[in-house]
């Protein structure tokens, strides 16, 4: 199943990322842990919005200089934020 053209990309057909671990790139190989599969008929739809931009929308800055951040988005049983960053995506 390796790429015809370079060991360095991803073992998928027709996928030209970089191979992260176990010959795929960072989406298939996380399909693969979550399905089971890399789900290679499915397309991986980018990222295109820093992460940074998405975090600061889920903050309430409370005023002043001490002012907390309040997680506003999907929280752990801890009560700690959910946050994640796409592998591969600057920001």
């Amino acid at each position: 199943m390796a790429h015809p053209h370079s060991s360095n990309l991803c073992a998928v057909p027709d996928c030209e990322r970089p191979v992260a671990c176990r010959n795929l790139c960072w989406p298939h190989y996380m399909r693969l842990r979550q399905h089971g599969d890399v789900r290679a008929h499915v397309p991986i739809i980018p990222r295109t919005r820093p992460a940074v931009e998405r975090f600061l929308e889920k903050i309430d800055k409370q005023p002043g200089p001490d002012g907390c951040w309040l997680w506003t988005a999907a929280r752990m049983a801890n009560g700690y934020g959910i946050f994640g960053r796409q592998h591969g995506v600057n920001g």
